[in-house]
Formats: structure tokens, C-alpha cells, sequence
């Protein structure tokens, strides 16, 4: 039963990847679309927090992008919890770091968003807070963690890739 979980899990794992990609460089939108409205030129962001626009509307749609990369990288910390057991909470982190840098690269290479260090921050925040949810998972659950987990991954999935079918049928 272990690998047939294990196998799920995987294919769960890279729908979420799947699914993130398409969130942070393509915002939900079509791939076409966003690569038709390209930036003239690549953006870079060395400064941790850091925005040129100001005022309290422009500080909300920063939060709000804080918030949602963290909530957007907490699986990355649970799946890399699950999937690769024999490694570290460091090795795992330094690997959500590796996907996170990836995207940014990626956004600044085809010039459809901006590269920033901000970015890297809250993703690691949010991968790092699943890490510790997968570690207070096995305090709490001990051996049915990983059932557990799995499981609601799939729910999880089942429901997100749901409402982004309306959304998608919705907006046509």
C-alpha cells in the first residue's frame, strides 16, 4: 500500500507544480497571453520589500502578494516533507528554494514579470512553514501522518483543479 501512496502523492506533487508554475508565471492566465503583453525589458529586484509606488492601496496589493506566495509554497514543504524522507529539513528547504529561484529566472529570462528577491523570501516562509506543519503532523498523528497527508493532498487537489475549471469555464 505504501508505494501505491507514494506513487499518488508523487502524481499530486507534480499536478501542484504544474499548477504553481501557472500561478506565478503565468498569473491564471493563458500562456499565449501573457507572452503577447511581454516586458521590454527584463525587471530585477535586489531589495528585500521593496516597491517604487507607494499609498495604502498599493501597500494592500503588496501584502496580498506576500501573503498569497506563502500560502502558494506551504505544499512545496509538505510534498518535499512526504516525498523525500531520508533528507533534511535543510536539504529539503535549499530544493523549494531551487524551484522558487527557478520561477524567478524564468519570469526575468522571458521578461513577463519581475524577478525579485522578495519573491525568493516568501516562497522560502512558506515552504518553511510547511516543513514544520509536516513535523507537527507526525507529533500529532505519528505513524498515520503520511496516510493522513496523502490523503488530504488528493482532496486538496481534486478541489483546487475544480474551482480553476469554473473559473477557466467561467471566464471564457
Amino acid at each position: 500500500m505504501r508505494g501505491k501512496r507514494k506513487g499518488m502523492l508523487t502524481v499530486l506533487f507534480f499536478i501542484y507544480l504544474a499548477v504553481l508554475t501557472w500561478a506565478i508565471l503565468f498569473k491564471m492566465h493563458a500562456p499565449t497571453q501573457i507572452l503577447a503583453e511581454r516586458l521590454p525589458e527584463p525587471i530585477l529586484n535586489l531589495r528585500p520589500f521593496y516597491r517604487e509606488r507607494t499609498g495604502a492601496e498599493f501597500l494592500s496589493f503588496q501584502i496580498q502578494e506576500i501573503r498569497d506566495n506563502i500560502l502558494l509554497f506551504i505544499p512545496m514543504g509538505l510534498y518535499l516533507s512526504l516525498l523525500w524522507r531520508k533528507g533534511t529539513w535543510y536539504g529539503r528547504l535549499l530544493a523549494a528554494l531551487a524551484v522558487s529561484l527557478a520561477l524567478e529566472t524564468a519570469q526575468y529570462s522571458l521578461r513577463i514579470g519581475r524577478a525579485d528577491i522578495t519573491d525568493l523570501i516568501t516562497n522560502g516562509t512558506g515552504a518553511l512553514m510547511g516543513l514544520g506543519g509536516c513535523k507537527l503532523a507526525e507529533k500529532l498523528l505519528g505513524k498515520r501522518t503520511e496516510s493522513a497527508l496523502t490523503y488530504t493532498a488528493l482532496v486538496c487537489t481534486v478541489l483546487v483543479l475544480a474551482l480553476l475549471s469554473v473559473l477557466i469555464i467561467g471566464n471564457r
